[in-house]
């Protein structure tokens, strides 16, 4: 039977080691302590194996690493581990691949997935690994999934000054009367009502029903900002049919008048048919905004605000006749109020305080 004991320990010495094995948040530390505790009792490698389940080896490894080091010996040292096959450079291009869409690298999707990242590894540097593997190595690099929020992108001042001279230019011809100007856009009504705050009873929650109905129609609006007049058309789809359809309703509307409108830069507004129309009428003319302008420097998104809160605002419709029903007595109801049109639309320049 062999023979192994630790030399006597100090009284600290044997109140920590008892610390350790009764407290140590792991079991391993509380297992090696127990050895070195069992030694200092007179016990010899065999009759700590037998008490702990461990091999003669790992018994006599411990005790002569707290016979070497002490305490410190008790505890495990760094495992170095495989060196990484990627260097810096490398994982600095990974995370700056994460970092934009997989659309800048030619892939037809909006986000990276591990798969679409191991391949594209394998691609550009001909190294494979396993999904697993590719996890840590996007966790170590400070990246985790997380549901994006939208952001408003804010024009700069000098598209907002853009904007607001071609405003003012067009505003100065209408007031001559040599044009009849307008602002022009489209907007959509779901039958999926959108939800604002109400008057409701304290302690109660006002439930809106909804429908397995996911019905809509596009409003394509035009209104001038001196007289009030507007105009509207209803169509299922925002494409450049229906926008040349209104166009064509405008210039039965007004047979020889100039017209000009004011619109953004959206794909059917610059759509090659209405532009040919509007070459071979030459009595309109298109005035486009500036990029990221629309929202804030077209005055008829208020007219639009005005429409959603009366028309869809916690407001539940059997049907899209219900809705376009809806849409045609809030227009009959604009229609009547001119002036009202006129206030809701004027420019108020207070609104940039930031170019003023």
């Amino acid at each position: 039977m062999r023979k192994r004991a630790i030399k006597p320990l100090p009284e600290p010495e044997k109140q920590t080691l008892l610390e350790m094995y009764r407290n140590h948040s792991e079991s391993r530390m509380r297992e090696r302590a127990h050895m070195v505790l069992l030694s200092r009792q007179g016990y010899n490698v065999n009759e700590i194996c037998s008490i702990v389940y461990r091999t003669e080896n790992t018994v006599t490894t411990w005790l002569n690493a707290y016979e070497n080091k002490g305490f410190l010996g008790l505890y495990d040292q760094p495992i170095t581990g495989r060196p990484s096959r990627l260097n810096q450079e490398q994982l600095d291009q990974i995370a700056t691949w994460l970092d934009n869409s997989p659309r800048k690298q030619g892939y037809h999707q909006s986000n990276w997935t591990l798969r679409l990242i191991r391949h594209h590894l394998w691609m550009k540097f001909k190294i494979q690994f396993s999904l697993s593997h590719l996890w840590d190595i996007v966790h170590k690099l400070g990246f985790a999934v997380i549901r994006p929020r939208h952001k408003t992108i804010v024009p700069t001042k000098e598209q907002i000054l853009e904007a607001l001279g071609k405003i003012s230019r067009h505003t100065q011809r209408a007031l001559s009367g040599e044009i009849r100007f307008f602002y022009f856009d489209e907007t959509v009504a779901t039958m999926w009502s959108t939800l604002c705050c109400r008057w409701a009873r304290k302690g109660t929650r006002p439930e809106i029903p909804m429908a397995d109905d996911h019905g809509r129609l596009y409003v394509f609006s035009a209104a001038n900002p001196l007289s009030g007049n507007v105009h509207y058309h209803i169509a299922s789809s925002p494409n450049k049919e229906c926008v040349l359809e209104f166009l064509k309703q405008m210039r039965k509307r007004y047979p020889a008048d100039k017209l000009v409108f004011l619109i953004d830069n959206a794909r059917p507004h610059k759509a090659k048919i209405v532009k040919q129309f509007v070459k071979d009428d030459g009595n309109i003319e298109l005035e486009y905004l500036p990029s990221y302008t629309s929202l804030k420097c077209n005055p008829i998104e208020r007219l639009f605000k005005w429409f959603r809160r009366v028309v869809t605002h916690n407001e539940f419709y059997e049907n899209i006749i219900e809705l376009k029903n809806a849409i045609r007595a809030f227009f009959k109801l604009v229609v009547s109020l001119p002036k009202r049109v006129v206030s809701l639309l004027r420019l108020n320049l207070n609104s940039f305080p930031e170019i003023l």
